[in-house]
């Protein structure tokens, strides 16, 4: 039983003793094998030289540690034409030569650090019991055999940024078994084609519009099936509406005025509906408030409820834990006291009152201009006291009641415009749809370019590749600068583009895989580099 629980490999360790202490279970064991293989001349030989001890950190039993003291055997090499006289047995699969490690310990250290790292890797090893530092697991990552991944048949292409802005890496996926394959130190061209070149098998491959890879392909030159991403293609189709507004200012300013105007002239109305509607709302909630007693009601009321039982003050104090000069206060009073409010009429502007609420109610525009007004007739306050006056005696509530804040003027950029023109009408907030209803009121290029737009959306969309050559006609009759361009790029790339509204395959992996890498160069803080991250994102599973 013992044997089946701590050892690595019952059948070449045979099981002697166990001794536990505090903090560690140390696990006695012999080899259990007669014979042995020398190494060096693979010769089998049973003359045994002698016995060394050799001790091995192996996972731990709860919050202890495990070692085994194992006593291994030395044999005498028989084959005369060997180097070596005598060697030690070796046993692969509980430790590697000269380990102090069982091999399953190991494994799961180099497992923590293709999961998290190093110094995350340690810190995590040692809530397991698990004594290792983070340059150690480091170590056995990179030491750790690069898993042999067949050529894919479908391949995603992508790049990912090394440094956002100056340099950047390519990663390689198989899109069926949903897993990286590689990464590539840079995006150019040549590294592509010579990577492609060497993993022969590849026949389909979907990548975005990016001019570095469609040259890496060409390179290669082993007709391979190029698939468009879909997604790249409804944003350059976002960025080119963009740069299409981008020259019409005059009608985005001319679209924020009408709205604006539309806006102001709906605003007074619709805020004295919403006062209407919650005055009712206030009201309730007053009255609920004027219902609902104060605890110093609830004690006067028990205090008197007490009396009428009895009780003296002394045992209505005890009982209720007043004092008894509270009880004896409330036993003389025919309703509870009411809490003591200041009047704060201590201020100079008191008797200005009347004038102050007459002309907020005429909403003077500031209370500097009030402050003004009243020295005029003889106030010799400060504004300070005179701004203090005004929130306590009329409310700050009254203060923004008493008048309707004027909306803000709108502005609509063309990154704005662009995704009104773009996006379906059911999919559009209210803002956006009047800002797609004015401009197209205003200007036929913009109806016409979301005529052309929400065409080339649907086509994309339901993979219509029939419509796609009329389309292309259409946008290079529609005298729109932008969208005659955009045709022309897409023609320079027609069989990618084809292909991508026939087959099924996107970059929808290849996105998902480069967020993961992302969390994994994170993970790493400044050590990120790029072997140590390739082994990572590749890491030792044959899915990753």
């Amino acid at each position: 039983m013992f044997g089946e629980l701590f050892l690595p490999d019952t059948r070449s360790l045979s099981f002697e003793e166990i001794e536990i202490n505090a903090n560690v279970v140390l696990v006695k064991v012999v080899s259990a094998g007669k014979e042995a293989v020398c190494p060096y001349c693979q010769t089998t030989a049973s003359r045994m030289h002698s016995r060394y001890s050799r001790t091995l950190d192996d996972l731990p039993c709860g919050d202890r540690r495990v070692r085994i003291l194992w006593k291994t055997k030395r044999f005498f090499c028989d084959n005369y034409a060997c180097s070596h006289f005598t060697f030690c047995e070796r046993l692969p699969e509980v430790a590697e030569f000269y380990a102090r490690k069982t091999k399953r310990l190991q494994e799961k250290q180099v497992q923590i650090g293709f999961e998290v790292g190093g110094e995350a890797g340690k810190r995590l090893a040692h809530l397991l019991n698990i004594r290792i530092s983070g340059d150690q697991i480091l170590r056995f990552v990179r030491s750790k055999a690069e898993s042999d991944y067949p050529a894919p048949r479908v391949l995603g292409v992508d790049d990912w940024a090394i440094r956002k802005g100056q340099t950047y890496g390519t990663i390689l996926v198989d899109l069926e078994k949903q897993q990286v394959v590689d990464l590539l130190p840079d995006r150019e061209p040549e590294t592509l084609a010579a990577w492609l070149l060497d993993h022969p098998g590849i026949e389909i491959i979907s990548r975005d519009r990016g001019k570095e890879y469609i040259e890496g392909i060409a390179l290669a030159n082993q007709g391979f099936i190029e698939v468009a991403d879909r997604f790249h293609l409804l944003k350059n189709m976002v960025e080119m509406l963009q740069r299409l507004f981008e020259r019409c200012p005059v009608e985005l300013a001319l679209a924020a005025k009408k709205n604006s105007s539309d806006q102001i002239a709906t605003s007074p109305v619709e805020i004295s509906k919403e006062h209407d509607e919650l005055e009712p709302e206030k009201d309730k909630n007053k009255a609920s408030q004027e219902d609902k007693k104060t605890y110093r009601q609830i004690r006067f009321e028990e205090v008197k409820s007490l009396a009428e039982q009895g009780l003296s003050q002394r045992a209505i104090a005890d009982k209720t834990g007043l004092a008894r000069q509270t009880v004896r206060k409330y036993l003389h009073l025919d309703k509870p006291p009411q809490k003591h409010q200041t009047t704060g009429s201590g201020s100079k502007a008191t008797p200005f009152m009347d004038f102050i609420r007459q002309r907020w109610d005429q909403n003077v525009p500031s209370v500097k201009q009030l402050f003004e007004e009243l020295q005029a007739q003889g106030f010799t306050g400060s504004y300070a006291s005179l701004n203090r006056a005004v929130h306590c005696q009329i409310g700050v509530r009254n203060l923004k009641k008493s008048r309707i804040p004027a909306p803000k003027p709108i502005k609509y950029t063309p990154r704005q415009a662009a995704w009104a023109v773009f996006q379906p009408d059911e999919d559009l907030k209210d803002r956006q749809k009047a800002l797609c209803q004015t401009l197209c009121e205003l200007s036929p290029l913009a109806k016409n370019a979301r005529r052309l737009a929400h065409a080339f959306r649907e086509m994309i969309s339901n993979r219509q590749h029939d419509y796609l050559d009329e389309w292309l006609v259409q946008a290079e009759n529609s005298q729109i600068v932008e969208f005659v361009r955009f045709a022309s790029s897409l023609r320079s790339d027609y069989k990618a583009i084809k292909a991508a509204l026939t087959y099924s395959w996107s970059n929808g992996q290849v996105e998902g895989q480069v967020n993961r890498l992302k969390l994994i160069k994170r993970q790493m803080y400044g050590r990120a580099g790029f072997m140590l991250l390739r082994r990572r994102v590749l890491g030792p599973a044959p899915v990753s």
